[in-house]
């Protein structure tokens, strides 16, 4: 048994896992459906665990040590895995009734309200689905069509409160394996945009993180300035400080220290 996983921690890893599998795999038929080398998967899960260096584990990969068969696998028991799933548990209602009446915009807007790592692991995660299912090989292919993909990653995606009803089970199955089959037939509608969208809030964040460090470099050097400027005054010219020069160093802070409270002061950029 898998311990449980952050999707923080298993990020990187994952993307790396998830550009490697679309770049060498999706043109196999047989993914999926062939059990992957056991011990190949838990090193996989045991390097995560372990925080071994991205460019290792890059590396890794290319080395073709895991076949796409441990690498499917493994990415089902990434997510199987993760504390919380991929799609939270507090929108399954909403991702239901809206795969359901095929609402596309209200999909969109429950997908934006997600933590921005969930969206950046899922804009992958469905590019891969879509690329996968959209291999002219695949096409007549049932067990990579989007609906085969949806039962597969149903409850792994999805989580459903326990249920002692196998009705209740069967039931939310269906509902989850309609929710991943409708997102990965519906990719180009629901994620191009959503896609813009994303890329349009990462770059917003990243002007508000560049603002707040030049506000915080422009107060530090103010006063790393205060400081040079007194030092350079008394320091050079008298290797012993009189107590005058003590007094009147502690004058100039001072005054420097209360001098500014008057003041209105330009509000600090909020990073988001």
């Amino acid at each position: 048994m898998i311990e449980p996983l952050r999707l923080e921690n298993v990020a990187p890893y994952l993307l790396l896992i998830l550009d490697y599998f679309e770049k060498n795999c999706i043109n196999k038929t047989d993914l999926f459906s062939i059990q992957g080398n056991q011990e190949n998967i838990n090193r996989i899960i045991s390097n995560i665990n372990n925080f071994t260096p991205t460019k290792q584990f890059e590396k890794d990969l290319n080395r073709g040590l895991y076949s796409r068969h441990d690498l499917s696998f493994c990415i089902v028991d990434i997510f199987n895995s993760l504390n919380h799933p991929l799609l939270l548990e507090n929108y399954n209602e909403a991702y239901i009734v809206n795969a359901y009446y095929e609402d596309i915009e209200k999909i969109k807007q429950c997908i934006m309200e997600l933590p921005d790592l969930n969206i950046q692991i899922i804009l992958k995660l469905f590019s891969t689905f879509n690329n996968l299912c959209n291999q002219e090989e695949h096409k007549s292919f049932i067990l990579l069509s989007p609906e085969m993909l949806g039962e597969t990653f149903a409850f792994v995606l999805m989580r459903f409160k326990k249920s002692k009803d196998e009705v209740d089970q069967f039931g939310n199955k269906i509902f989850a394996t309609n929710v991943i089959s409708y997102l990965i037939s519906h990719f180009n509608e629901i994620f191009d945009s959503t896609i813009l969208d994303f890329e349009q809030r990462e770059k917003k964040s990243r002007e508000n993180a560049i603002l707040f460090m030049e506000y915080a470099m422009k107060k530090y050097t103010s006063l790393d300035n205060h400081f040079k400027s007194i030092y350079n005054k008394y320091i050079p010219h008298k290797r012993d400080l009189s107590q005058e020069d003590v007094q009147t160093i502690k004058t100039e802070f001072n005054l420097r220290k209360y001098s500014g409270k008057s003041k209105i002061r330009p509000p600090i950029p909020i990073y988001m």
